[in-house]
């Protein structure tokens, strides 16, 4: 990986692929060590509370039903096909493709990530690689899937990554990127609109089929960067910061907001979500793209 570092659109200082590389490999080594049996915290907001994590990965699912809907309509019944997981953590997308009957090659940069999904799923396949550089067998995929994952590697490691994807896919085969659209000044997000996400999937070779608005975080992007103003909380650079840059900082957000206001916001955040969903008068933080070979 190049350990070139970017900036934020306000100057904020970007961590390097070989800073975001170790980054991801001690959050899942902490895990695996502490709580086993959490496979949600070091996929989604290490440092947040248990709700809050429950939260955001509801939030990731409804964005996903809609992809895998899609796939549905357009393959048809997904049992038996291959699905190549990419960043695949503690196995959230590789045990749901599994569920429908496919079969998984999860691939991701954490050893301790890999072996506990080994021991749970035999049947399938993992590796770990650095996505960036992945090896695989070409045109050997139905389904590649990367939710989240892409968003926290630099610009020409994102690009990369796609390459190989698409290099792994079957011609006809299919890409789900479900990735952030506005945490531009996160130093662990590396986000593109939605219209740079397309591009940079078709340059690769891959054509858009379908695109839908994900993750609304209403609470969390509205009520509590008020509360922390109100309070006195955080520093004036944090203020529009969203909730998976906040819970991905070290210090977390139990040191700059106590994690009982987060679990508070957490709870009607369900409903609410899923009616954003629906009605579409918020502002998405992230975008689900479904594209061809």
């Amino acid at each position: 990986m190049s350990s070139t570092k970017g900036k934020g659109r306000m100057g904020q200082e970007k961590r390097s692929s070989d800073q975001m590389a170790e980054f991801y490999r001690d959050i899942h080594r902490k895990w695996v060590e502490t709580d086993p049996n959490n496979s949600l915290a070091p996929v989604t907001c290490p440092a947040a509370p248990r709700w809050f994590n429950y939260f955001v990965s509801f939030a990731h699912q409804l964005g996903m039903e809609k992809a895998i809907a899609f796939l549905r309509s357009k393959m048809g019944p997904l049992e038996g096909r291959s699905v190549l997981d990419l960043g695949c953590g503690r196995g959230r997308w590789t045990k749901k493709y599994a569920s429908f009957g496919c079969r998984v090659t999860g691939v991701d940069i954490s050893l301790e990530a890999v072996q506990v999904l080994a021991r749970e799923m035999p049947e399938h396949r993992f590796l770990c690689q650095d996505i960036s550089k992945l090896i695989v067998p070409s045109e050997a995929f139905d389904i590649a899937n990367s939710v989240t994952v892409i968003q926290h590697m630099p610009t020409e490691q994102q690009r990369e990554t796609l390459k190989y994807a698409t290099a792994a896919l079957k011609k006809g085969g299919y890409l789900v990127l479900l990735e952030n659209t506005v945490d531009f000044d996160s130093p662990v997000v590396f986000p593109h609109s939605p219209k740079d996400w397309i591009s940079m999937a078709e340059a690769s070779g891959l054509q858009l089929c379908g695109s839908w608005e994900s993750n609304y975080e209403v609470l969390f992007r509205t009520v509590i960067p008020s509360v922390k103003r109100l309070l006195s909380v955080g520093k004036r650079r944090d203020e529009n910061v969203g909730p998976a840059d906040a819970s991905m900082k070290r210090r977390g957000p139990s040191s700059r907001l106590k994690p009982a206001l987060y679990t508070l916001m957490a709870v009607p955040s369900f409903p609410l979500e899923w009616l954003a969903c629906k009605v579409r008068v918020f502002e998405p933080s992230h975008e689900v793209m479904v594209f061809r070979k």
